[in-house]
């Protein structure tokens, strides 16, 4: 069980996060001040909501893979959800399957498919997926070739808002490295696509954005290290049509 309490602004918050905070929950107003160098004050209301969430969460996973670090043939698959308990103030649930597909080439290549999934809603008298369940995408985790969390729907500030659908999938050849390299070094050349979308209504097959790019793995005593660099085929929301690099230190989940 965990208590929560959000505020939304009308000056530098979405219209959505304004509007879920005066409707969930326990709504309130705060109401700030600021002064500049000449004396004068300008007065902003802060719209906020605090209430209470018991939250239910299971999964299973199967995985099949013949090595945790740089498998290069099995599956993993994964599902998980959550749900908020009846009797608390906001009530919505949440779903995500992951699946990884590893299939071994001739010449010792290696063909990886992956794909996400992810949905959630509101119920009882909640009016929509509370903001801090809502999904994003873009960035290493999903379709590389544009800035983190930066993909679907921005506001009038262009910002993103996330959405309560995500869908993310992958194609990615791993090249053979000499024997000497294997364990520790990977290189890869990758396909990815998906987007996030406000009400899952919303979702169309050719409404999507798309990237390629290549990849290095290098598994170093420090630990694992990844750097992507994808570049757009699709122009996204928002977003400018140039290659971006994205570089994670730490145990990744798939390769």
């Amino acid at each position: 069980m965990s208590s929560n309490e959000l505020l939304a602004s009308d000056t530098s918050s979405a219209r959505e996060a304004v509007t879920w905070v005066r409707n969930n929950g326990n709504p309130f107003i705060r109401t700030a001040t600021s002064y500049d160098g000449t004396g004068a004050t300008t007065t902003f209301d802060f719209y906020g909501s605090r209430f209470n969430v018991i939250e239910t969460v299971a999964g299973w996973s199967y995985d099949s893979r013949n090595r945790a670090i740089f498998a290069d043939r099995g599956t993993r698959v994964a599902i998980q959800g959550s749900y908020a308990l009846p009797g608390t103030s906001v009530r919505y649930y949440t779903g995500s399957f992951d699946f990884l597909k590893l299939t071994a080439l001739p010449k010792k290549f290696t063909f990886a498919l992956k794909s996400q999934v992810s949905y959630g809603n509101k119920l009882g008298n909640s009016t929509a997926l509370p903001p801090f369940r809502q999904f994003f995408g873009g960035g290493p985790d999903t379709v590389r070739g544009y800035r983190e969390s930066r993909l679907g729907p921005k506001d009038s500030f262009g910002n993103p808002y996330g959405g309560n659908l995500l869908t993310v999938a992958s194609a990615e050849l791993l090249f053979p490295t000499p024997d000497k390299w294997k364990a520790n070094v990977r290189v890869s050349a990758f396909y990815d696509m998906g987007n996030v979308y406000y009400d899952a209504y919303q979702f169309e097959f050719g409404k999507y954005s798309a990237n390629t790019g290549l990849g290095l793995r290098l598994n170093l005593p420090i630990g694992p290290l990844r750097l992507d660099y994808g570049y757009p085929l699709k122009e996204a929301n928002g977003e400018s049509k140039s290659g971006r690099f994205n570089f994670t230190v730490g145990y990744t989940r798939d390769l």
